[in-house]
């Protein structure tokens, strides 16, 4: 038996994407329902093969942005696709004609704002929200990743630098599409995870490296993503500015561009299947990165 339901699709999705993810896409497609149904649609065997595009101007004369009518169609495609495989009469999509998006040079925190960001964080936050907060610029990790990262996923570390080792902590998670990768963290995190093991986090039982609260109840469960998102909240009021943990995500980022991490690299960091998704929306890269990058490589500046 077909299964289209909203929720049979949600749990397709939340097997090869994030929770957050397949919630997102459910909602979408619950639109898309609702909409078909009070239009001459009677169901999707009756679609035709430029729905795509259709619903693309449909979503676009109601006002939806143009990143916003992105994910909606690739949500619909998504759920068609994924009723076609079980056997659904659905007629093969023509590709949506989207609008461009234009994509503007991303926002991220500068050292003096990343300093004054721990400041506030290490003052006004308990833990282990604290720790979390000031662990995002310093780890890169997509925020459900953060939340539910486990003591299992620390490893400890020797880099050779010249002559000599550095001892240091680097993490091993499975991320979007159960891709297993391996983050180095900077010196600060490495600093913050450690003194946070010993201290707060010791007397904590349960296997994640937040959990939501010392008690036994509460250890077993890891801090949610709203908590994280709130308490990044209370320290950029503060700073006047407007950030969320994929601005930290970003600031991880670029800083080991500039400190001359190849690009490829970092896409394997980020777990980016290609090169192109890490420059076109994570590496926030200003004036002076692009003429120092390009009058610090050999003679670049000149033609002959």
């Amino acid at each position: 038996m077909i299964d289209t339901s909203i929720d049979g699709f949600k749990a397709y999705m939340a097997g090869v994407r994030t929770p957050a993810t397949a919630d997102k896409y459910s909602r979408c497609v619950r639109i898309f329902l609702a909409t078909i149904e009070s239009s001459n649609y009677r169901n999707v065997d009756d679609l035709p093969p430029n729905i795509l595009s259709q619903y693309a101007v449909a979503l676009k004369n109601k006002g939806y942005g143009q990143s916003s009518v992105h994910v909606h169609v690739y949500a619909v495609q998504r759920y068609l696709n994924w009723i076609r495989a079980q056997g659904a009469d659905v007629p093969n999509l023509a590709p949506a004609d989207l609008p461009t998006i234009q994509f503007r040079v991303k926002s991220i925190l500068d050292p003096e704002q990343l300093q004054q960001y721990f400041n506030i964080a290490n003052n006004l936050l308990d833990e282990p929200s604290r720790t979390a907060v000031m662990f995002a610029p310093c780890s890169g990790l997509r925020a459900q990743e953060l939340c539910k990262l486990q003591l299992t996923n620390i490893r400890r570390g020797k880099v050779q630098l010249g002559e000599g080792t550095k001892d240091t902590l680097l993490l091993q998670v499975i991320g979007k599409g159960g891709k297993e990768r391996i983050i180095p963290l900077m010196d600060e995190g490495v600093e913050l995870l450690t003194t946070y093991l010993a201290g707060w986090r010791r007397s904590a039982k349960g296997p994640w490296v937040f959990p939501a609260g010392h008690s036994a109840a509460l250890s077993e469960r890891p801090i949610h993503d709203r908590t994280l998102r709130n308490s990044m909240m209370r320290v950029r009021d503060p700073m006047g500015m407007d950030f969320t943990p994929h601005t930290m995500r970003r600031t991880y980022l670029t800083t080991l561009w500039r400190k001359g991490v190849p690009e490829a690299v970092l896409a394997k960091i980020a777990g980016h299947k290609d090169i192109g998704t890490l420059l076109k929306h994570y590496l926030a890269l200003d004036e002076h990165d692009i003429m120092s990058k390009f009058h610090h490589s050999a003679d670049s500046s000149r033609l002959l």
